[in-house]
């Protein structure tokens, strides 16, 4: 964190070693950017690392295949538990779920729904790593937009 003070920043670990970097411009957001911890579910310790701060996006098997609502509402219930534990459970947090959704709206909303009811608060739209070259697919379904209610 910081780097995030636009200050000079020198530090010298086992892993990385920095001498006077600057980063800015600075964040806007205060007290600090929304820090998001990823990782796989189920392991644990990755979503005790992201109950302490805002945000969640664990991944569950494949990259691409949106995850079922109960292991969302599992990720829920673990996270929010240690997020109360810590006296955190009246702050903001955000559970992202991930996948590929169909272009068409109404389709896409089917799969999102239930994420969302299950505790799912934002959507990560991914695509197959076979495709991640093909920018015109990538394109085409970010042209089409978000998946809306039918």
């Amino acid at each position: 964190m910081l780097l995030w003070s636009g200050e000079p920043v020198s530090f010298h670990g086992r892993y990385l070693t920095v001498d006077d970097v600057i980063m800015r411009p600075t964040p806007v957001q205060r007290p600090r950017v929304p820090i998001w911890v990823g990782g796989y579910w189920p392991h644990k310790p990755p979503a005790r690392r992201a109950a302490r701060w805002d945000g969640a996006v664990l991944t569950t098997g494949a990259w691409e295949q949106s995850p079922e609502p109960g292991v969302i509402a599992d990720m829920h219930a673990f996270i929010h538990a240690h997020r109360r534990d810590a006296g955190l459970d009246d702050q903001p947090f955000e559970l992202v779920a991930g996948g590929s959704t169909p272009t068409n709206t109404a389709t896409a909303h089917d799969i999102l729904g239930p994420l969302a009811d299950a505790g799912g608060t934002s959507w990560d739209e991914r695509f197959p790593i076979d495709q991640l070259g093909r920018f015109d697919a990538v394109r085409a379904r970010i042209e089409h937009g978000p998946p809306a209610p039918s």
